[in-house]
């Protein structure tokens, strides 16, 4: 397809029609990066063609000083139109890992405590109490909370039906929550939605809870919390995966936080190790290698005596084990458990 008789308007319909849509299907990260591609197309090119030299210009004036991961997200967007016609911008961009904030039970009694207390209409804060609870006791996607309806809902676990990346899955729950649940929907109709809010008005009505609570908290932390509860009384990190929904665990090892009393005290069982300690394991590990003879290794090393790492290596014994590392693996076989 010859693209250069698009115009710039014609190019970002045609993109998002044939590949965007196909690449995202959650409606809020398409729109992102809709918006962001006509920032560039329409808002910053005007009339003049997409080139590599202009998108790294664009990136530079608007989102260099943004954050590494806000500025990481906006560059592989547009790369990825800027390949599509042919320019691939071949940037470096190193996006930083963050470690996960540990969310404290206090920290949800707060937030509970403060919507109990609240005088307005019972109906509204029974709701929101029950969002609490869902979040808390499901590691929902809000997204996935605002389609729940009567029929999903069931004593020991829900059903979620069209989730992130429209997949089904079953999400178990505690029976403490399942009854509270239950009662919840009791007068309602099998189909309707059990919240009536969309994920927006979800995620914002959590937000504006923890203001008026004092707590730094979103909805999306309650998903974290929920997932370090569940790993911290199983230590089941595919459990955590499967429940959370996700496709790989390195995605579940993000949420994980640890509490600062857990640091603590994994550092309080370290001791440095004695120099005769040291010897010790030294000397186990030398043991876990196969016994073999002074010829055997002498064979073995004129095997390997084309390759320049071991050349040094002349005299016979086992001290030749350690300079020979993972390589002796391959004459003698691997070391025993």
């Amino acid at each position: 397809m010859e693209l250069a008789q698009y115009t710039n308007q014609e190019l970002l319909s045609l993109y998002i029609r044939t590949e965007l849509r196909n690449k995202l299907h959650n409606k809020g990260n398409l729109e992102s990066a809709s918006r962001l591609l006509k920032k560039f197309l329409v808002d910053y090119l005007g009339g003049y063609p997409p080139t590599e030299l202009n998108a790294k210009s664009f990136l530079s004036e608007h989102f260099n000083d943004r954050r590494l991961s806000t500025f990481g997200k906006h560059y592989y967007t547009l790369n990825g139109f800027m390949k599509w016609i042919g320019h691939d911008l071949n940037m470096k961009v190193r996006i930083p890992r963050t470690v996960a904030k540990y969310n404290e039970p206090a920290t949800i009694m707060r937030l509970r405590d403060k919507i109990k207390t609240k005088r307005t209409h019972k109906g509204c804060l029974d709701r929101d109490l029950m969002l609490i609870d869902v979040k808390c006791g499901s590691g929902l996607r809000a997204a996935e909370m605002a389609k729940l309806r009567p029929c999903d809902i069931h004593e020991t676990f829900i059903e979620v039906v069209c989730g992130k990346g429209g997949d089904d899955r079953k999400v178990y729950i505690d029976r403490g929550l399942g009854s509270k649940l239950l009662i919840f929907i009791s007068n309602m109709k099998p189909y309707e939605p059990i919240f009536k809010l969309s994920a927006r008005t979800i995620s914002n009505k959590i937000r504006l809870w923890a203001n008026k609570a004092g707590v730094k908290l979103s909805a999306h932390s309650l998903r974290h919390y929920y997932a370090e509860q569940l790993y911290h009384y199983s230590k089941d990190i595919q459990a955590v995966q499967v429940q959370l929904g996700h496709k790989s665990i390195a995605t579940t090892e993000r949420y994980l936080g640890l509490a600062p009393q857990q640091i603590q005290d994994a550092v309080g069982k370290m001791r440095p190790l004695s120099e005769e300690e040291m010897q010790e394991k030294i000397d186990t590990g030398l043991e876990a290698y196969p016994k073999t003879s002074g010829a055997e290794i002498d064979s073995a090393l004129s095997r390997l005596a084309g390759e320049p790492a071991f050349s040094e290596v002349t005299s016979p014994g086992n001290r030749r084990l350690k300079k020979l590392g993972c390589k002796i693996d391959k004459v003698f076989g691997p070391r025993k458990s």
